[in-house]
Parts: C-alpha cells; sequence; structure tokens
C-alpha cells in the first residue's frame, strides 16, 4: 500500500501518534524462518519489530525519516517512566545522528 492509501500520510501526521510494533512473530512470518522464527533470506520478514520496519519502508515506502518518526512515536508510548522514555529517545537520536544508509549491493545479514 502506498501514497495516500498507505501508511506515510499517518506517519508524518502531527495530530495521530501512529507506532509500529511486534505480536507473536512465530505467527506473522511472511517467507522462510528458523525454528525460533528468525528471517532466513533477505527476501523474508520474520516478524519481529527490525522486520516489520523492513516491510514498512521496503514495501510500503517509508522512508527512513518517517521510520525514525515511527521509532519515536513508539517510545513515547511506552509504559515507562519519563526519565527512561528520554534516555531510549537520546539513544535514538544519538543512532540516527551516525547512521549512514546500507550500500545496495551489501548481502544479506543473518540478525545476531
Amino acid at each position: 500500500m502506498a501514497g495516500a492509501d498507505g501508511p506515510q500520510p499517518a506517519a508524518a501526521s502531527p495530530r495521530l501518534q501512529v507506532t509500529l510494533n511486534s505480536d507473536d512473530p512465530a505467527y506473522f512470518s511472511l517467507g522462510r524462518v528458523d525454528a525460533a522464527s528468525r528471517a532466513l533470506d533477505e527476501a523474508t520478514y520474520d516478524g519481529f519489530v527490525a522486520s516489520n520496519y523492513l516491510y514498512a519502508a521496503r514495501d510500503c515506502g517509508l522512508t527512513a525519516d518517517e521510520c525514525v518518526i515511527l521509532a519515536r512515536n513508539s517510545l513515547e508510548a511506552c509504559f515507562v517512566d519519563g526519565a527512561t522514555k528520554a534516555r531510549y529517545v537520546e539513544r535514538l537520536r544519538a543512532y540516527c545522528d551516525g547512521w549512514r544508509p546500507a550500500p545496495r549491493d551489501e548481502p544479506f545479514r543473518e540478525a545476531i
């Protein structure tokens, strides 16, 4: 789903706090997974939250910035105290400050 019907308008909305979540990854994989429900190749979405972000970017067209907005929304909506939220948001900001896209020809790496 892309365009006006896709997640991009919701991700960018200042009035709607959209988050991207994962629940029961073993039941929501698309493709080949191992016994622990982890993706076996780059075409598989294993249902874990990192894979959900890949799906949102690859198949729904979210940009890196839109994925960061979703991640920050998730941190701001989580059930922890304000100081813990602030630390998590700061870690996200620090990660994003040093982030660079991987080269297109980089081979698939198995999740650690």
